[in-house]
């Protein structure tokens, strides 16, 4: 994250997920423990980070701004604009359009930048298909068109089986 106090918040939820009573290093017996799960939050722009940085990063949470329209706060506060989501805030199509293009920016950047990258878990607080569904498929579409074997497909998260979008 580039804000300090996101990025604080941040270390602050991973450390509850993750405590590191539950890591173990890279050089202890896996025979006997649980796989090694390391977290590592960063603060600066997600566009500039490089695969010098994080050379082994198998995994990335990509959680990018968006127009925070599935968040309670926000449903009874926002009003106006055009790009609607049934029983959700509107948000004007340029604003929403927007967060989508940078997006899809980020997740391209996620997909194409660290040759070790096994799996990205693409999340927003957006109802609005256009930040969510749209960007995951465009995404992909652009990265088979450039590199028909990539490697990379859609696969749901067992915690959202029966979750009717």
């Amino acid at each position: 994250d580039r804000s300090a106090s996101r990025f604080e918040m941040l270390e602050r939820r991973m450390s509850e997920l993750v405590p590191p009573s539950h890591a173990h290093s890279a050089t202890e017996d896996s025979s006997t423990t649980q796989p090694c799960v390391r977290v590592r939050c960063h603060l600066g722009d997600f566009l500039e980070t490089t695969a010098d940085e994080f050379p082994d990063v198998e995994c990335i949470l990509l959680d990018p701004s968006c127009s925070g329209s599935g968040m309670a706060a926000h449903r009874s506060s926002e009003g106006g604009g055009s790009a609607a989501f049934s029983d959700g805030p509107a948000y004007s199509d340029d604003r929403v359009a927007s967060l989508a293009r940078f997006q899809l920016k980020a997740l391209q950047h996620a997909m194409s930048q660290f040759p070790s990258l096994r799996r990205i878990v693409y999340s927003t607080c957006s109802l609005y298909a256009v930040e969510n569904e749209q960007v995951v498929a465009n995404a992909l579409a652009s990265w088979s068109s450039s590199t028909p074997s990539n490697g990379w497909e859609l696969v749901s998260p067992a915690c959202l089986k029966g979750w009717n979008r």
